[in-house]
């Protein structure tokens, strides 16, 4: 009986007419669901429109007084509940993945649009789309490299991280390589092109993150693989049902009321919610912890990986060189070697100048007014402080100036840099990219969850070497540059790997977009975030693992829901077929089938939110 106290056929048609904005705002259902239909591929979409639609229709028709039943039990709201639970699972679903990779679009914009280019003794600006090979480029320092070629004459200071991913900046010469994309810190040079368009090592690297992404096989949810099943099966049975109760003579409103109902109890609401609410939770609880997720395959992925690659510099490490040891030579104090450090770096723009200063700002030393500063590309500093010479640089740099160096012992860091002021030596400063304070137990963590963890960086062998001897990681390789990466990605795949990888820097998108699953870290270039699947948010890589274990009890949850989706569906379609009326007298009416389906949603909702309190 109706609980409004209205007349129920009036309350029935205000039902009706709140379900006609619901229909409408839903009608891609039908929409999709009729088309694959006609298309002789029922889909989910189908079951939806027809669970929804039937109930509906059949309200409709009793509130006509054409179809048996009164008006006592329609189940309009219940039509309206199919469409907006299923709708909202998927359009939170769907939010995740709408992140469509603009990677590509910011790798383009590394490169230059114009050049100066050397024609007949006379700077031009050029397109870089119009250069060739041959052509001589003329760089100053704050240029961007536009295309791949061989220095001609002068030294420069050039960040590669583009290419290699390592913080600092190296040092080019007469006859040695550059590559597109690179930025020129310090010095001029110039240079003949030789690999333009798309030979250059970025638009490799832009072809090679595009392919990726194209090709990345899609992980097919387990409900969507069932439904080319069960999708059919129900139709047909919606069908059988009605024919066999009309044989048997039961008439059209008695079978057609079965139809309805078998329709309604197997409306795939719980199943189509089973995934989507699962990693929507997991999603959700990752946020909470700093984990984001760009879409739910990666996700579900994720918890299946057996190997997690790792990039080593920004990665594994902080990425920015630092101060680790100070060493004054004898009877000069730390305070006055700090401060003639710091005196000579002020005006230099390499990323052991910054690291010094920083230093010497938490000491509390300022530095001193300096004049005449002149740089050495790759080599050393010298300025002019109170009429007195001081220099800073490599261990060949200070011998060039006459400056006698203690001998240089076998253990002497490969960092080092030294200092003098006029010829006494005032001594050295070790610079080191320290490891994340977390590394260690990520890399625990993940051994202990049995994946294999493996360190890919740019890096020289030594450096390498002491990486991963720290951080007990027995497979490694060193000076691997961003396709050679990819690469590595590819053959863990034909060992049968199912492999992430953990980056932060340009070089790193390739391998990114070709594992199975990318983790870009907090700090990263947009480039790795565009490329990469998972985006840790918090300092540190810990969250790494963290993902991993989110993944893992999503994926449990999952199936679950899926288990208890199928299973009520076992259990409730002979029911609602009337296969225990003969028998029992037991039969579900249309209405009953409704709040059926909507109770196994409401379990799935439920065991989905479980993972919002879950400890991972």
């Amino acid at each position: 009986m109706c609980r409004t106290g209205l007349d129920p056929r009036l309350s029935g048609w205000i039902q009706f007419g709140l379900l006609l904005p619901i229909l409408y705002w839903n009608r891609s259902w039908f929409i999709n669901g009729v088309k694959t239909l006609c298309h002789g591929a029922p889909s989910m979409d189908t079951l939806v429109a027809m669970g929804s639609g039937t109930g509906a229709v059949y309200s409709l028709l009793r509130l006509l007084s054409i179809a048996p039943g009164g008006v006592e039990h329609l189940s309009f709201d219940a039509s309206g509940m199919i469409l907006v639970l299923v709708t909202v699972g998927k359009y939170l679903e769907g939010r995740m993945k709408r992140h469509a990779a603009d990677a590509i679009a910011k790798l383009v914009r590394l490169t230059p649009d114009e050049a100066c280019v050397e024609i007949d003794g006379k700077e031009v600006i050029c397109k870089v789309k119009d250069l060739k090979p041959g052509c001589c480029i003329i760089m100053r320092p704050g240029d961007r490299v536009p295309v791949d070629g061989i220095i001609l004459d002068g030294t420069a200071v050039l960040d590669e991280s583009a290419m290699t991913g390592e913080s600092l900046p190296v040092v080019r010469k007469q006859g040695e390589r550059v590559c597109a994309g690179t930025v020129n810190v310090e010095g001029f040079f110039r240079f003949e092109a030789q690999q333009v368009g798309k030979d250059t090592t970025l638009a490799k690297i832009i072809a090679l993150v595009t392919e990726a992404g194209t090709n990345k096989l899609r992980i097919s949810r387990i409900a969507d693989k069932v439904s080319a099943v069960f999708v059919p099966a129900v139709l047909i049975l919606a069908v059988i049902v009605f024919t066999v109760w009309m044989l048997l003579g039961a008439g059209f409103p008695f079978a057609l009321s079965t139809g309805i109902t078998v329709l309604l109890i197997s409306c795939p609401c719980a199943l189509g919610l089973a995934t989507p609410l699962a990693v929507m939770a997991g999603a959700g609880r990752g946020a909470e912890h700093g984990i984001l997720f760009r879409n739910g395959e990666t996700l579900e992925t994720l918890g299946k990986i057996d190997v997690m690659v790792f990039d080593k510099t920004g990665t594994l490490t902080k990425g920015k060189p630092a101060v680790t040891a100070v060493y004054p030579a004898p009877g000069i104090t730390e305070e006055h070697l700090l401060s003639t450090a710091a005196t000579l770096e002020t005006k230099s723009r390499h990323p052991y100048a910054r690291a010094i200063l920083d230093h010497a700002e938490t000491k509390k030393i300022t530095p001193e007014n300096a004049d005449d500063f002149q740089l050495v590309p790759g080599r050393g500093i010298r300025v002019v402080k109170e009429g007195r010479d001081c220099y800073g640089g490599n261990r060949a740099f200070l011998l060039e100036q006459g400056i006698v160096l203690p001998e240089e012992g076998s253990g002497t860091p490969l960092s080092a840099l030294y200092f003098a002021e006029g010829t006494q030596f005032l001594g050295c400063l070790v610079m080191a990219d320290e490891l994340r304070d977390d590394s260690a137990k990520t890399i625990q963590e993940l051994k202990e969850m049995h994946i294999e963890p493996v360190m890919l960086t740019g890096d020289h062998e030594t450096t390498a070497a002491e990486t991963a001897a720290a951080l007990h990681i027995t497979r490694w390789q060193a000076n691997t540059l961003p396709d050679g990466k990819e690469e590595y990605i590819r053959q863990l795949h034909r060992e049968g790997r199912i492999v992430a990888m953990t980056g932060d820097g340009i070089n790193d998108a390739p391998a990114l977009a070709r594992a199975d699953a990318g983790i870009a870290i907090n700090g990263g270039t947009d480039i790795a975030i565009g490329s990469a699947g998972v985006i840790l948010m918090q300092k540190g890589l810990s969250p790494a693992a963290e993902a991993v274990r989110i993944s893992r009890a999503v994926v449990r949850n999952i199936k679950i829901n899926l288990f208890w989706a199928f299973a009520y569906n076992v259990l409730a379609i002979p029911l609602a077929a009337g296969v225990f009326y003969p028998v029992t007298g037991w039969l579900l009416p249309p209405a009953a089938g409704a709040a059926a389906m909507c109770a196994s949603s409401l379990c799935v909702v439920l065991n989905a939110l479980r993972l919002r309190k879950m400890k991972f």
